[in-house]
């Protein structure tokens, strides 16, 4: 698995502070950060650099929340991007769905282990 930068304590706080919630608001994060992946994506391509800057903001902190530091970082470092550099920026997103993966990777083992 690839070495990421996940709190696991801040995880399982909201996992007990959630309780019964949790997997559906595990199953939320997926899905609203997938949907940002694609509007990321589409918003690149029209070259929406607010847009773009907008959806890094909303990542870094809903990142943040489940312990996912190093995603949040990448969307910290998205929000801050500055529009004369393209390259800089797909490489940004690129970086932002590695980890992603990485991180809902790791989420889900998580789970299991913990049920």
């Amino acid at each position: 698995m690839k070495d990421i930068n996940f709190n696991k304590s801040e995880f399982f706080s909201l996992a007990e502070s959630m309780d019964e919630v949790f997997p559906e608001l595990v199953t939320v994060f997926f899905q609203e950060t997938e949907s940002s992946i694609d509007n990321m994506k589409n918003h690149i391509e029209n070259k929406g650099w607010e847009s773009v800057k907008d959806i890094g903001h909303s990542l870094k902190s809903s990142s943040r929340t489940f312990g996912a530091i190093g995603l949040s970082d990448i969307s910290f470092q998205i929000e801050k991007f500055e529009s004369n550099d393209e390259k800089e920026i797909d490489q940004l997103f690129q970086d932002f769905v590695s980890e992603y993966e990485a991180v809902k990777q790791l989420i889900l083992t998580l789970q299991s282990e913990s049920n």
